[in-house]
């Protein structure tokens, strides 16, 4: 359950998103106020100038919230829920936010998928010109795609590259490599009792842990340990890269198991196999 939203909060998200539905479907303020006289309610341009202003001031007033009933026809009119329009869901229907909820992803990713689902397909045009033929939707390639097992290993290694850079980023940032830093010359301050007070000769003048020639012993921006990290991430995204490449062919072979004899230049069509090169076509029938 999300957390309960104070009275400005709502107000500020109402103040944005009500607007911006509003133009989307109606671009006057004119026309809402004429849609909304259709459903029963007495407004005016001058209405909905307040309603896209609470929050805020219209005039020398302070706008507030629209009557409940009328907000349910705020909500039918422009095709999202209340709760988006006063900031409580991140989607704008209840089905956006009832996918977003069963997948455990954001509402941003339900409408990305939504969208590339509703393409009608590559190079459609081109295609249509062409051979005046329907092409495969995004959303029939998209399903065979995400259905496909091999697609759970892609997504795997891909999650692999996803947490190692947010780890390697995470423990090699300002903080991290200062906090590190900091705990491994505490530590050895404590092994060897050192202090600056009585071991002056030892601290730089920030009081920091020196070696002999002055330079300091645990530095954040130490070369060589930062160039063991940057070499180590190298060879894990090197061997990622090889695995996404794999991971991406059998998926290909798994979905689309004719690009396989295709590749060599074969074609089973039926009742006939096909194979060509550049110099040559063997047709032959199958028993």
């Amino acid at each position: 359950m999300g957390r309960v939203l104070s009275d400005e909060e709502m107000k500020k998200a109402w103040g944005k998103r009500f607007k911006a539905e509003r133009k989307k479907s109606y671009p006057r303020q004119e026309d809402f106020a004429n849609a909304m006289q259709k459903e029963g309610h007495a407004t005016t341009k001058t209405t909905v100038g307040r309603w896209e202003n609470i929050g805020g001031e219209y005039g020398k007033e302070k706008p507030g919230f629209p009557s409940f009933p009328t907000m349910q026809s705020i909500s039918r009119l422009l095709d999202v829920q209340i709760g988006y329009l006063i900031g409580e869901s991140k989607g704008r229907t209840f089905d956006e936010q009832e996918v977003s909820e069963y997948l455990g992803i954001s509402v941003e990713a339900v409408n990305a998928l939504r969208e590339l689902a509703a393409r009608p397909g590559a190079n459609s045009s081109p295609f249509k010109e062409k051979y005046g033929l329907p092409t495969t939707s995004y959303a029939d390639t998209l399903e065979k795609v995400l259905t496909s097992s091999s697609f759970r290993c892609l997504i795997d290694h891909l999650n692999e590259v996803d947490c190692g850079i947010s780890d390697f980023t995470e423990r090699n940032s300002p903080k991290s490599r200062n906090d590190n830093a900091n705990l491994l010359e505490s530590e050895r301050c404590r092994e060897y009792r050192l202090s600056p007070e009585s071991n002056p000769e030892r601290f730089d003048h920030d009081g920091h842990l020196v070696n002999e020639s002055g330079a300091r012993m645990f530095d954040p921006e130490d070369p060589e340990r930062l160039g063991e990290e940057v070499i180590g991430m190298r060879n894990r995204v090197r061997m990622a890269k090889c695995l996404l490449i794999d991971d991406q062919m059998a998926m290909v072979r798994e979905v689309w198991p004719q690009v396989v004899q295709l590749d060599e230049g074969v074609a089973d069509l039926g009742d006939i196999v096909v194979q060509a090169t550049e110099n040559s076509c063997r047709v032959t029938e199958k028993p």
